[in-house]
């Protein structure tokens, strides 16, 4: 029986791991961290598309996101790694109520 590798929605058979060189020339270090980012970042889409009620969304990774009870995202909002999207008062303090 072939063992599996699952990195995000793509599982992939063990020997198509190898064949393609990504396990063998990236090491299990980096491969194991690439299936989480793609892990979180799904996950963190799904909640995203849930609390703004819109189809999709697309965040990279090490986005920071706060006070988003005052923010409004349009359908098919994207962004790159490393997103700060934070509210502010009119003040310009981050404490939000």
């Amino acid at each position: 029986m072939e063992s599996t590798f699952a990195c995000g929605r793509k599982f992939l058979r063990r020997s198509d791991v190898w064949s393609r060189g990504y396990l063998g020339g990236n090491g299990l270090y980096v491969c194991l961290d690439a299936c989480r980012r793609r892990l979180t970042s799904g996950a963190r889409n799904y909640l995203l598309t849930k609390t703004f009620h819109i189809r999709q969304v697309s965040v990279g990774s090490g986005a920071f996101l706060r006070g988003l009870s005052q923010v409004q995202l349009g359908e098919n909002f994207q962004a790159g790694n490393g997103l700060w999207l934070q509210a502010l008062n009119a003040d310009g303090e981050t404490s939000l109520t």
